[in-house]
């Protein structure tokens, strides 16, 4: 007769979804309990009962889930037990990842984007806003290439750079973008959501350098704009300052949709494009369609759009 702790009951075949799983969500597992993404450092992974052994966890890992932690790491994710447990469920396939990314925001850190965690019905309104079915229409519709045309403020100068808005996570529509200030090269990311009838958008260039704000209409509120062709948002900026340590740069301008060749795909043309959007100086007068740019940013600047 066996002495000791019965055997667990395990669900077969769920392991590889739960690694998979806290992948997805930024978090490790390991006996390096010090990293600040470790499981034991998230307030939510104790609330819920869930192993305080990294070697608890890896077994789970390597011979599947219990039966009676089931429900608690499902809890944990906040998804369906059964998305864990349906086989026909792959753990690589998009139900899978889309239904773990969907709720990442609440496992990494009871907070965020900007403080979630102090303003619980800010960040109720942002994620109801931003529901998966909302965010999955709206990317749907905007995503793609875009040519966009810059314009501050206080400079006649126009300048061009290109988005490729091409995946979401979790609330979230994410892109990257490239531009071309006078000999500079910008690379830049970008974060999009919904509130209301707008489309907010904060970017951020890749050595972080510099951080802004842009809003345009939520074109999915407007008839007009799900017929235009091509699909064009007004924007409106703010950020900081290139040139400048004490005044932020202030801008308006639009973006325009581009046609991906059917022989390329998004990421190839978005490359292709940025390209040549590296070799073509800025807009000004003596440039052949700085006409037309120019007088529809201004009429995006006095509020008064014209086609």
């Amino acid at each position: 007769m066996s002495i000791g702790r019965p055997k667990k009951q395990r669900n077969p075949n769920t392991g590889e979804k739960l690694l998979h799983a806290l992948k997805l969500s930024g978090l490790t597992w390991g006996n390096k309990t010090g990293l600040e993404n470790h499981v034991l450092n998230t307030k939510r992974w104790l609330q819920f009962d869930l192993p305080k052994s990294a070697n608890t966890l890896v077994g789970d890992i390597k011979n599947g889930i219990p039966r009676d932690r089931l429900a608690k790491y499902s809890n944990f994710f906040d998804v369906d037990p059964m998305i864990f447990i349906d086989e026909e469920i792959p753990p690589f396939s998009k139900e899978f990842e889309c239904a773990i990314l969907q709720n990442k925001y609440k496992i990494t850190t009871n907070a965020t984007f900007p403080s979630l965690g102090a303003d619980k019905m800010f960040c109720h309104a942002l994620h109801n806003q931003n529901s998966n079915g909302s965010i999955l229409k709206l990317f749907g519709f905007i995503s793609g290439v875009y040519l966009v045309y810059l314009k501050g403020t206080h400079s006649n100068l126009i300048v061009k750079c290109t988005v490729n808005i091409h995946g979401y996570d979790n609330s979230f529509i994410i892109a990257e973008g490239y531009l071309k200030y006078i000999d500079i090269d910008i690379l830049f990311n970008c974060v999009l959501f919904k509130w209301a009838t707008f489309l907010h958008i904060n970017y951020y260039t890749q050595n972080y350098s510099i951080l802004g704000y842009l809003i345009a209409q939520d074109p999915t509120c407007s008839p007009y704009s799900l017929y235009k062709d091509p699909l064009t948002l007004e924007l409106y900026g703010i950020s900081g300052s290139i040139t400048s340590t004490s005044v932020p740069d202030r801008f308006h301008g639009f973006a325009e949709k581009q046609r991906v060749p059917e022989n390329m795909s998004q990421t190839d043309f978005y490359l292709a494009l940025s390209d040549t959007v590296s070799t073509s100086p800025p807009m000004d007068a003596s440039s052949p369609d700085y006409g037309r740019v120019l007088s529809k940013i201004i009429a995006i600047q006095e509020n008064n759009a014209k086609d």
